[in-house]
């Protein structure tokens, strides 16, 4: 649907909400899109596989803005699961800010967290490298 949909016109900004979209949905998006602005919110589906389509798509050299809202499962008895073997962790986070060179505006929020202890270093980098873009890193967690 993505390819068909750029293949009628490119879009430079994509808000994704909803419940059901999967990985392959957004890495379809990136990659028929020179995006510079992505906001998805409530993609429950979403894992950290997501990060690495994003950084092989042309939006990696075009994003300039990335809002990723409540992208975790809400049914409680697959959250620690998923957090553990599938869910987005900041050294994902920290990969993708690498890998786009424009991105100077990172809002990550999420109701559970895998590693919010053992991140602060990582998270501390994200924030580091955002700013040196004139930039900033909004990261509220549960």
């Amino acid at each position: 649907w993505f390819s068909q949909l750029a293949g009628i016109r490119t879009f430079q900004t994509l808000i994704i909400q909803s419940h059901s979209i999967k990985d392959s949905h957004v890495v379809a998006a990136c990659s028929q899109n020179p995006l510079v602005k992505l906001e998805m919110f409530g993609a429950w589906e979403l894992t950290r596989d997501v990060i690495n389509g994003m950084i092989s798509t042309q939006s990696a050299a075009t994003l300039r803005e990335l809002w990723i809202t409540y992208c975790e499962p809400q049914n409680l008895d697959d959250v620690e699961s998923y957090m553990e073997d599938r869910g987005i962790r900041a050294v994902d986070m920290l990969q993708l800010v690498r890998a786009c060179p424009r991105l100077s505006k990172l809002f990550w929020q999420r109701a559970y967290t895998n590693d919010a202890w053992s991140a602060r270093e990582i998270l501390e980098e994200i924030t580091e490298i955002l700013e040196d873009r004139g930039g900033k890193f909004h990261n509220n967690f549960g």
